[in-house]
């Protein structure tokens, strides 16, 4: 399988990678490397809205410590219909 195209620009990846690697791993080994890359929620959101929340993980939710009240109330909704 094909890494996804967006995978080296992903901002997610580089804000997290560093004291995260090994729970950042697992989502690029799955979501951008693997079988998952159709489920990727951060490319869907992309597609919808043209940018994504940097803390959004590749399955939609936030990342640990963190919440969704930086999300645009559009982005939350679009997440419930998906």
């Amino acid at each position: 399988m094909t890494e996804c195209e967006n995978l080296k620009s992903c901002q997610w990846v580089k804000e997290y990678s560093g004291s995260n690697e090994v729970y950042v791993e697992y989502f690029v080994k799955n979501y951008c490397k693997g079988s998952m890359q159709e489920r990727c929620v951060r490319k869907k959101v992309k597609a919808e809205f043209g940018e994504i929340p940097l803390n959004m993980q590749p399955n939609g939710k936030p990342m640990r410590g963190t919440d969704e009240s930086g999300w645009k109330p559009e982005i939350s909704d679009f997440l419930k219909k998906i």
